[in-house]
């Protein structure tokens, strides 16, 4: 799970560069994300395998999860978090493109 919170946002045109803070509240991303600490993440439209995405929940709209991006098939996106206890789509389905909210693009470097 994850808490967002937006920083900026960009003018209107064909690609938006929206970028915002998520903070990462679990550990099933670890080592590669850490408990608590906050990253910048941007709206983007093709979200690449190997990349974090941050999106909502197929089964509960209301919970934002991050994971890693494993598979695309068919314009579905197939993820899963680092740990072995870690939900992933094995638990709750592909994640379709509208749900998805944007990738993490780095650490977040200032307070």
């Amino acid at each position: 799970m994850s808490a967002l919170t937006r920083i900026k946002k960009s003018p209107t045109n064909s690609f938006s560069c929206e970028l915002f803070r998520v903070r990462i509240d679990g550990e099933s991303c670890f080592p590669d994300l850490i408990p608590g600490k906050k990253y910048l993440a941007q709206k983007t439209k093709t979200p690449q395998v190997g990349e974090f995405v941050v999106f909502l929940n197929p089964l509960n709209a209301q919970q934002i999860l991050v994971k890693k991006v494993v598979r695309i098939e068919n314009g579905l996106y197939y993820v899963k978090g680092n740990t072995s206890w870690a939900t992933s789509s094995q638990n709750f389905g592909p994640v379709s493109s509208k749900d998805i909210l944007g990738i993490i693009i780095s650490p977040e470097t200032h307070k």
